[in-house]
């Protein structure tokens, strides 16, 4: 999980790695760190021991504005060591499984938090997404 860092090191929000140097976070978290498509980001990988802040750069093609699907995707110019891509897989089945995020709201201590929920019903498709789960 990375935290990505706003003009003045706050935290504007969270990230994972999808390969050893693509991220994905929201769109609206890259605005609020003052960046967007094309520009630079700063990010943080706290439960990387040693890794500092790494730069990456916002991609032009993947990115959905905040008010659309709100999709940012940030290539690393380095692996991070010590981070690890996470299986990822349909969510189709899911309802009512125990689920866990991580992030890093306000009230979050400096290196995040978890939270924990239970999966609800997928969204259902609309004219800009297409539902898959059939």
């Amino acid at each position: 999980m990375a935290q990505v860092l706003g003009q003045n090191d706050e935290a504007c929000g969270a990230g994972f790695l999808v390969a050893e140097d693509i991220l994905v976070t929201c769109a609206h978290v890259v605005r609020a760190a003052g960046s967007g498509p094309g520009h630079s980001v700063w990010l943080v990988f706290p439960n990387a021991d040693g890794a500092g802040v790494v730069e990456g750069i916002v991609l032009e093609e993947p990115w959905r504005e905040p008010k659309a699907e709100d999709v940012a995707m940030v290539r690393l110019g380095v692996a991070v060591p010590g981070t690890h891509v996470p299986a990822l897989g349909s969510a189709a089945g899911s309802r009512g499984h125990e689920v866990r995020s991580f992030g890093f709201p306000g009230q979050a201590p400096e290196g995040g938090h978890f939270g924990y929920a239970t999966a609800g019903d997928l969204l259902p498709a609309t004219e800009h997404r297409v539902n898959t789960s059939s």
